[in-house]
């Protein structure tokens, strides 16, 4: 399962793209789901998806490393702590 907030992203792999001109990422992204497993896209606002909206923005664009946080930063935790109570 795929969430994202981006219902132009959605489309792009449910419609299809084109091979040329495409970030190497998305082009990763469509291997991953042209192997042998079920991939379903599905859109989630960007109020619910806050912690994912935040590592985003905190991220470089460029940047694809894999980070691995062993303790989340303050600013997530606070927004975990949100989502855990419930409140917007």
């Amino acid at each position: 399962m795929v969430e994202t907030d981006c219902l132009d992203v959605i489309r792009l792999f449910i419609n299809g793209f084109p091979t040329q001109g495409v970030s190497s990422l998305v082009q990763h992204i469509s291997k991953l789901c042209s192997r042998d497993w079920i991939v379903s896209f599905h859109h989630v606002l960007r109020s619910g998806n806050r912690v994912a909206d935040s590592l985003a923005k905190s991220s470089g664009c460029e940047d694809l490393s894999t980070r691995i946080f062993r303790v989340p930063s303050t600013s997530i935790s606070q927004l975990l702590q949100v989502d855990v109570s419930g409140l917007s």
